[in-house]
């Protein structure tokens, strides 16, 4: 197929959606939303998962500003990150590249979540409000990813990031994150 550039957000919702994306071939698949400020690229919803599973892929955007570039959201939504690479290019992420709402879980086997030093690209944002989030990283790398720049309590954590007043876990095992920084906590 090549190259994709995406005008219009996806999005993983449904009872029983799973999406797995593989590529044995070298593929970047870049979001140019319209109005962009305040959505995610990818939205992986309630009853249903997404996978990355390709060295050669690349998801990115052209966009000033985003809320996340992947947003898992509901009961029973689920993201894994085995391989490939997330990028925040020079946009200003609101939330985190990959944000995790209400119930949502996260595994990272591996792949490169990576961010840019000069604007608001935190990494994994877990916003528990609503239901217990899960975050397991056994493998990958989460680099060069920031919280800067806001005045809201935003600038804390700058790879990976827990707000929210219900139970959240981030279980690290294996994987790296280097070069990330934040008014607290530039890691974690």
């Amino acid at each position: 197929i090549g190259d994709m550039k995406l005008a219009n957000a996806v999005s993983v919702t449904g009872n029983g959606k799973h999406i797995a994306l593989t590529s044995g071939e070298n593929h970047t698949i870049t979001f140019a939303l319209e109005n962009a400020a305040s959505e995610n690229c990818i939205t992986v919803g309630q009853n249903s998962s997404l996978t990355i599973d390709s060295e050669s892929l690349t998801i990115t955007t052209d966009n000033e500003a985003l809320r996340s570039l992947v947003c898992v959201a509901g009961e029973n939504s689920y993201f894994h990150l085995q391989a490939g690479k997330l990028m925040s290019r020079s946009a200003n992420i609101a939330r985190a590249i990959v944000c995790l709402d209400n119930h949502a879980t996260f595994v990272m086997s591996g792949g490169v979540i990576e961010g840019n030093e000069d604007t608001q690209s935190r990494g994994v944002l877990l916003q528990s409000y609503a239901g217990e989030i899960r975050f397991t990283m056994s493998g990958g790398t989460i680099k060069n990813c920031h919280a800067i720049g806001r005045n809201d309590g935003g600038s804390n954590g700058g790879g990976v990031s827990i707000v929210g007043d219900h139970p959240a876990v981030f279980a690290m095992f294996g994987g790296t994150i280097e070069d990330c920084s934040a008014v607290l906590g530039g890691g974690v």
